[in-house]
């Protein structure tokens, strides 16, 4: 039995000398187009809208290619996720608003393929900052306020693909694109800066369609050194 345990120990182990590439860290960017979808938002026509929103991320990853195609990844990133609103009220009230999101985010993900890979896991966001800010056509409708206990820890899926660049024998440019759907509602405000509580106090009947969740795509850029 100690024979047949020590034999299998030896397979692991040479297994693992014959796969195993390399673990790796680096910088890496990334560039992203970033929503918060809500029902409660889309269904209010004119008065609310969603617009064209940015974000970026930053930060270090880090991983271990088992094989020539396939390895795991963590990164630890500094992340901003914006959603922009306007609206146009019957009382002829037009606003711009917006909220900004900052979170610390861990994604992990698996990667198959080469040189080429496709990338798939999720992503935890835990806040650290959220402002709402609203510029409307009278200026004391303006405002600004912190709204960071509206939002919950945000959970979503990664898929992707990407790909290497070698630069040297251990130094490659990572570069990629990444849809990140969120999967969890995060609750938060409408366009106009109400939270569910404060819609179900004013006795409106969809408060309970403020339901709120992300989406994000983007295109990522890195620098990938190998631990040899």
């Amino acid at each position: 039995m100690k024979s047949l345990l020590s034999i299998f120990g030896i397979c692991i182990l040479l297994s693992s000398q014959l796969f195993a590439q390399a673990p790796f860290v680096g910088p890496v960017f990334y560039k992203s187009n970033t929503w918060m979808f809500s029902k409660y938002v889309s269904k209010q026509g004119k008065d609310m809208n969603y617009a064209l929103s940015g974000g970026r991320s930053f930060g270090i990853m880090g991983g271990y290619d088992v094989t020539e195609s396939f390895g795991v990844q963590i990164e630890m990133l500094i992340n901003k996720h914006v959603q922009n609103y306007k609206g146009a009220l019957d009382s002829g009230i037009t606003y711009n608003s917006q909220v900004d999101l900052r979170t610390f985010d861990l994604p992990i993900f698996l990667k198959l393929g080469n040189p080429v890979y496709f990338e798939m896991g999720g992503v935890f966001s835990f806040k650290t900052k959220t402002t709402y800010t609203r510029d409307a056509s009278i200026n004391y409708l303006d405002t600004t306020s912190n709204v960071i206990s509206d939002y919950k820890t945000n959970i979503g899926v990664i898929i992707g693909f990407g790909g290497d660049i070698k630069l040297a024998d251990n130094l490659f440019i990572n570069m990629g694109l990444r849809v990140t759907p969120g999967v969890v509602d995060i609750h938060g405000v409408d366009a106009w800066g109400r939270n569910r509580d404060e819609l179900e106090d004013a006795n409106d009947e969809n408060a309970g369609k403020l339901r709120t969740f992300s989406m994000v795509g983007s295109v990522h850029i890195g620098v990938k050194y190998k631990i040899m």
